[in-house]
């Protein structure tokens, strides 16, 4: 469980400074933009394509992060009320459900970025399977999230 722990810190300390690089990626571009707009006149062709996708990006790694770290909106006023047991059965059925999710974005996103490798961002001249791509990553981070905590016996998912 250690080494699984030090792998998840690793790799979320690498998302992190990924998703550092796209938030100020996104407002450089958007302020970029605005001033090009507003103050020349001369609007950009790719600065919404390009902070479309540093926003995609950041969005699903964050989602990620937030599971990792329990951080996402949770309702759990009846869970708590129930006996012990009847939590651990619940604490079980939402990790299997995220792990469904999980194991869905990773399965499909991967088939929808590789459907998308031919076609052409019309911002920027990169492959749409870029943006996509950010579905299976996140999937994959998820799964390997989930199965952390999982390890560590936490049990407080939603």
């Amino acid at each position: 469980m250690n080494s699984l722990t030090k792998l998840c810190d690793r790799i979320e300390c690498l998302v992190r400074l990924i998703g550092v690089a796209l938030f100020a990626t996104m407002i450089a571009v958007v302020f970029f933009e605005v001033v090009m707009r507003y103050v020349f006149n001369s609007p950009t062709f790719w600065s919404e394509a390009l902070a479309r996708f540093a926003m995609v990006w950041l969005v699903m790694l964050g989602l990620a992060r937030g599971i990792r770290h329990l951080d996402n909106i949770r309702v759990d006023f009846l869970v708590e009320q129930m006996p012990p047991r009847i939590q651990l059965a619940a604490a079980w059925a939402r990790y299997g459900a995220v792990l469904v999710f999980a194991a869905v974005m990773l399965i499909y996103g991967t088939k929808l970025a590789i459907g998308n490798a031919n076609n052409i961002n019309t911002g920027f001249a990169i492959s749409a399977m870029w943006t996509y791509l950010s579905v299976p990553v996140s999937g994959a981070l998820i799964l390997l999230f989930v199965v952390e905590l999982i390890a560590k016996g936490e049990r407080g998912l939603f």
